[in-house]
């Protein structure tokens, strides 16, 4: 790295410990790029947009560095900075001790113009949500599947970037194609997962929430019903926590009083004294029901290949999803003949129909014409479908609150639920945990200067305890959020966590509580 970038950045080390901003130039996975010492100025957050969202926001990192070597302008410069590169934060304290902070992919660079100007470049990094929001998903119906399970499907069944890209084997790519020579193959995760086994099992999860709809809100809608949580950690691993997680944790061995640089808090707005949770029953059809078919003959020309989505529809041609679908089959799926009318003589041998993939909602086939001449095809595809019945919504509703505050209703949208029962006792798990008016902690904001040792020790979903004096609130709180500034040559660091409330009913888990103890069992 020597000689790429100015040795008089504003951004110190200190030596041999402090920050350290370091790429994967390589794309081998070792980050031996050191940038540090070009840096003036590095910000980044991960987490929750708000206390009680259940998916994450991307987490994102922004560098600017000190560009008057022009090492950083992509048309001079042979370093590459190319989208997909690996970057990566840590913290080395004196003793050697590496904490990470954050680790993501370059999205973009973006050079500063004129030579006269403040000749500086930054550097955007992005956690691989991004590109789930910006993939479309289709996945087969998974039966009695747990969250975890069907997050992992949706993952592999993503074209996601790998973090590292040497030594592998990529078809069609210079340097990449000799497998077992110079290239070995990719492993099964594209993301390193850390998950948790969910606590519900999900009968029939379909086309609402696996096909024509992004990763990213799939993943949501799925961990929204178990209620857990998805994110992406300071070691950029994709990380699932099932709903009893926070349950769990124990009084909190971290406790803040008033040594905070700022304390954002609120009293009143948080109350919610009736719980809506609306799901969908549905059933299954029979097998062999019709799903789709040609309203008429497609043309295939000579020799052609010709690859096709199709949508199930009922007879109506209302939406539905399906459980199985049946390989058609030649005479009862479909026919070929020479003419358009669809009338002339059968010549189905001439074609082949291939089921590529199955989804949720949709199919996809090949057709192929094996003859020189045009055929007409007329196809139908079969399967199971998963009838959808009317919705319901189940209420639960603390009526002493709503006498003394008014009504303040949440809605949860559980379609992936089939049974009322299980609704109800949701609505109840939710309820008595924001039914009293209460004052909360929003966010605190500590420094460098006092607080180093909790910054870097603490991240998502680690709980905490906060006292404030003027206010008389004291109370324990998970990290839900963090977004970090570290400025001044790294002398200064300032960290903002946003938080919510630890719960306040107590609830007994089974194998790990005793009835006699806590007055709510957990859904």
């Amino acid at each position: 790295m020597s000689g790429d970038f100015s040795n008089r950045g504003e951004f110190s080390n200190r030596g041999e410990f402090g920050y350290r901003i370091e790429l994967d130039r390589d794309d081998d996975g070792q980050f031996a790029t050191d940038l540090s010492m070009a840096v003036s100025a590095v910000t980044w957050r991960l987490g929750m947009a708000a206390a009680g969202e259940r998916m994450a926001e991307p987490a994102w990192a922004a560098v600017q560095l000190r560009n008057e070597s022009r090492a950083l302008s992509p048309e001079v410069s042979k370093l590459p900075l190319t989208p997909g590169l690996g970057l990566r934060i840590r913290y080395v304290d004196e003793e050697g001790h590496s904490t990470p902070l954050f680790v993501g992919q370059i999205a973009r660079n973006e050079p500063e113009t004129g030579s006269h100007g403040k000749r500086r470049a930054t550097l955007y990094a992005e956690d691989a949500q991004q590109p789930l929001r910006e993939n479309e998903i289709h996945l087969p119906t998974q039966e009695s599947a747990r969250a975890d399970e069907i997050i992992a499907a949706i993952l592999a069944h993503l074209p996601l970037r790998r973090p590292a890209l040497a030594g592998h084997a990529i078809l069609g790519l210079a340097g990449h194609n000799a497998l077992g020579e110079t290239t070995r193959l990719f492993s099964v995760a594209a993301v390193p997962q850390s998950f948790q086994r969910g606590r519900s099992r999900f009968e029939l999860v379909n086309e609402r929430w696996l096909a024509g709809i992004s990763a990213w809100e799939a993943i949501r809608r799925i961990v929204n019903s178990e209620r857990g949580r998805f994110y992406f950690d300071r070691r950029g691993r994709a990380v699932f926590l099932q709903r009893h997680h926070l349950l769990r944790q124990t009084e909190p061995t971290t406790h803040l009083r008033e040594n905070a640089a700022t304390l954002e808090y609120r009293h009143g707005d948080s109350i919610i004294n009736e719980w809506q949770v609306r799901l969908q029953p549905r059933r299954r059809g029979e097998p062999g029901t019709a799903l789709w078919s040609t309203q008429r003959p497609l043309r295939l020309d000579g020799h052609a290949e010709l690859r096709l989505r199709v949508h199930f529809r009922d007879e109506l041609g209302r939406r539905v999803a399906a459980l199985r679908v049946d390989a058609p089959r030649a005479g009862k799926d479909y026919r070929a003949t020479r003419d358009a009318a669809g009338k002339g003589q059968d010549v189905t041998a001439l074609i082949a129909v291939l089921l590529l993939e199955r989804a949720a909602d949709s199919a996809l086939l090949s057709l192929h014409n094996l003859a020189p001449q045009p055929l007409f095809v007329q196809l139908s595809l079969r399967g199971t479908p998963i009838w959808e019945e009317a919705p319901l919504t189940v209420v639960a509703r603390d009526g002493r609150s709503v006498a003394r505050f008014g009504r303040r209703p949440q809605t949860l949208e559980h379609l992936a639920l089939n049974d009322a029962e299980v609704a109800h006792q949701l609505a109840c798990f939710e309820l008595p945990q924001s039914t009293e008016m209460r004052g909360v902690f929003r966010s605190i904001t500590l420094n460098q200067r006092e607080q180093l040792p909790l910054i870097l020790q603490h991240s998502l979903f680690d709980a905490v305890r906060i006292t404030d004096e003027q206010s008389g609130h004291s109370a324990a709180y998970c990290i839900v959020a963090e977004e970090h500034e570290v400025t001044h040559g790294g002398q200064r660091h300032q960290c903002r966590w946003w938080l919510e409330p630890a719960h306040t009913a107590h609830f007994a888990t089974l194998g790990s509580s005793r009835l006699a103890d806590e007055p709510l069992l957990a859904y």
